[in-house]
């Protein structure tokens, strides 16, 4: 036997037969007739790309027509790889397709699709709980590195293989990912063909991408953004009010973005922004949610409204306040590492953004300010808590009861507890926290200290962000105003619940 490449290997399409000699070819043919079976079949593959083109290209069954000869029904198989944006590129997933046919007679078939061999690192990485087999015939298991696929086939029967895999974020620009497939039918040796795609999407930039599992952090990009603040006056936006901005760094995918916009008192209000390659979007939110403090969630999704792995969004962010405080926050990001885009296919209302270390990286639980100054030298610090769970539906959830601990520049220690809806935000003074000396006591002119905020009774995700405020800030050298994010101690795990439904734009 020997195998025929119809086409070069870096090309859009690739096909490959396995062809007889006509001396073996006949040999074959008589030993059928003269048991009326023909036990070993010739097995015809087509391999293609993102093309979806899956027809059997049946040699045999030419040649037994050219010869006047009536062929049995063919065992065959074909396979596709398929990217699930309008370009691959590292940290893309990838859906790929094995179909197979049993043929004259019922068979058992094993099959595999493996992502890595010794002649090359792999590029791609399977997503386990992904394969699904229509009609539901065998199993099917989907680890890091292969597809396995086990079943007994009536006579003429035909499977679908579907399983996700996504490119490793360290996938050269312009390199290829490629899926060595295997067949066997029965006892005969596994016939095996390997299918590869190049990838498509152009770099943001040079060096390495940042890894999808780093944790949610105010520098990368991600597929989910949390704005920790925003807020507006009702009838005058001049004194207070919240620049939102967004960005595409992709350079050529478009991005669909679901924007939830969660009150302090956890109600919630939508909408979308779309933005094309390398675009970037600005807003007031006194245009769009007037007179509301709360924070603000962005979702990358796809063209039906289901999340999508879209790792390429920032953000940040301009507020100020009546009472003076002002600042430039960065938005928190978080991507998508895993997913199983069944979930919506399935035409589901809701989905579930699952911030465990698997689906999309998990969220803080223990919160801290790194510096807490003096409210005698005229620091007002306004402390601002976000509680990360719920059903964005119908209303998020609240942050409910917090402890804290309160130390000063000493590493003298006191506790504290307070309450909050779905966002907390107050000043730091003698009436919050409440604490015992009180904070403008514990913390006299001069001198500095920090704190921790957590959920005691169990850990509940949560973002925030510390804005001071200093009159003195023009005229004295040791004033300060402006504000960052606070910092993450741990993590824990918690998600998000949202409405599926397309996109408006």
């Amino acid at each position: 036997m020997k195998i025929v490449r119809k086409f070069p290997l870096r090309s859009s399409a690739v096909r490959y037969h396995l062809v007889a000699p006509a001396t073996l070819l006949a040999l074959l043919l008589l030993v059928a007739m003269s048991q009326s079976l023909l036990t070993f079949p010739i097995l015809a593959v087509n391999a293609s790309s993102s093309s979806g083109n899956r027809s059997s290209g049946s040699l045999l069954e030419s040649l037994n027509k050219a010869e006047g000869v009536t062929a049995p029904l063919q065992s065959d198989a074909s396979a596709t790889l398929t990217g699930l944006s309008d370009c691959v590129g590292p940290g893309g997933l990838v859906q790929g397709t094995l179909r197979i046919t049993s043929g004259a007679v019922t068979r058992r078939v094993t099959a595999s699709a493996s992502f890595s061999s010794e002649q090359r690192p792999s590029n791609l990485v399977g997503i386990p709980g992904s394969c699904t087999v229509t009609p539901n015939v065998g199993t099917c298991t989907v680890t890091d590195i292969l597809v396995k696929y086990e079943g007994t086939l009536a006579i003429g029967q035909t499977v679908t293989i579907t399983y996700l895999a996504r490119v490793s974020n360290a996938a050269a620009p312009q390199s290829q990912i490629c899926v060595r497939n295997q067949v066997a039918f029965d006892d005969i040796p596994a016939f095996g063909f390997e299918l590869c795609k190049s990838l498509t999407c152009s770099p943001v930039g040079p060096g390495v991408a940042q890894p999808i599992t780093t944790e949610a952090s105010d520098q990368k990009p991600g597929a989910v953004l949390i704005y920790n603040v925003y807020t507006s006056g009702a009838t005058n936006g001049n004194s207070q009010n919240t620049r939102i901005n967004i960005t595409n760094t992709n350079p050529t995918v478009p991005a669909f973005v679901h924007l939830f916009f969660v009150a302090e008192s956890c109600s919630v209000a939508d909408s979308y922004v779309c933005l094309t390659g390398n675009q970037t979007a600005s807003f007031l939110t006194s245009d769009l949610d007037p007179g509301t403090n709360g924070y603000l969630v962005a979702v990358a999704v796809n063209e039906t409204g289901c999340p999508t792995n879209h790792n390429y969004l920032t953000g940040d962010e301009y507020v100020k306040f009546s009472s003076g405080h002002e600042a430039n926050l960065g938005a928190i990001a978080i991507s998508q590492i895993t997913t199983n885009l069944t979930i919506c296919y399935d035409n589901l209302a809701l989905v579930s953004l699952n911030f465990n270390g698997v689906s999309y990286n998990k969220v803080p639980a223990v919160l801290a300010m790194s510096s807490v100054g003096s409210k005698a030298d005229g620091n007002d610090a306004l402390l601002i808590l976000n509680r990360i769970g719920g059903n964005l539906g119908i209303g998020a959830e609240p942050l409910g009861t917090l402890f804290g601990i309160l130390y000063d520049d000493a590493e003298n220690a006191l506790s504290f507890n307070v309450t909050g809806g779905c966002q907390l935000r107050s000043s730091l003074s003698n009436n919050f926290p409440r604490t015992t000396p009180r904070f403008e006591t514990y913390i006299p002119a001069g001198r500095t200290g920090w704190l921790k905020v957590s959920n005691q009774t169990g850990a509940i995700g949560m973002t925030g962000a510390v804005i001071n405020f200093n009159g003195n800030a023009t005229n004295s050298a040791g004033a300060f105003k402006q504000g960052h994010n606070l910092h993450a101690l741990t993590l824990t795990t918690s998600n998000f619940i949202i409405p599926v439904f397309p996109p408006n734009c």
